[in-house]
């Protein structure tokens, strides 16, 4: 291994110094977008406290890009089709949704945008594995996720997720992609 002068052996650690900077801002980043437990817990409380406004069924609501409405609910142990069926771990609750962009470009809804709690502030995420079973059996209406809303076209869907057994829960609709602020619908 060569000598290294006093600046050049100066500059390499300068060099490692901003790399693990970098690295580590990008880390706190990222960290942030995904939010840890402690904050997606403190957050999933504060939007489901009783001073936020509670939207019911059959309600128009707007949130940032859309209009919903959330027109009925149900729970199914299994989604079955004639050749394909998924069994839930749980049971599925299916959210029968009519939603309309009114923003003036094409939006993509994926499950960032949505969630249910229960009532005790437990969130549970949109199930791909609900949604790809919806899809695969043809089951009417399309399901929602990774769909492209166009602007001022009302388009019905369906919102897949498992939770633990039937009850009452709170659907949150985003009106963004990866954050923002969300409404509620209380599914009673």
């Amino acid at each position: 291994m060569e000598n290294q002068t006093p600046k050049k052996k100066s500059k390499k650690v300068r060099n490692i110094i901003l790399i693990s900077i970098a690295a580590l801002v990008l880390i706190i980043i990222i960290a942030n977008i995904g939010g840890n437990d402690e904050n997606t817990e403190a957050n999933t409380s504060t939007n489901t406290t009783k001073t936020d406004t509670e939207y019911s069924i059959k309600t128009s609501i707007e949130s940032g890009y859309f209009m919903y409405s959330v027109n009925g609910f149900k729970f199914l142990k299994t989604i079955n089709g004639n050749y394909y069926s998924k069994t839930a771990n749980g049971t599925y609750l299916t959210v029968l949704l009519n939603i309309k962009n009114i923003s003036k470009e094409t939006r993509l809804l994926d499950g960032s945008c949505f969630y249910v709690t229960d009532n005790n502030g437990i969130k549970y995420e949109h199930s791909t594995d609900g949604s790809t079973a919806w899809s695969m059996i043809g089951g009417e209406p399309e399901t929602l996720f990774l769909k492209q809303i166009q602007p001022n076209i009302p388009t019905d869907g369906v919102l897949v997720f498992e939770v633990p057994e039937e009850g009452e829960y709170n659907l949150h609709l985003g009106g963004k992609m990866f954050g923002g602020k969300t409404v509620r619908v209380a599914l009673r």
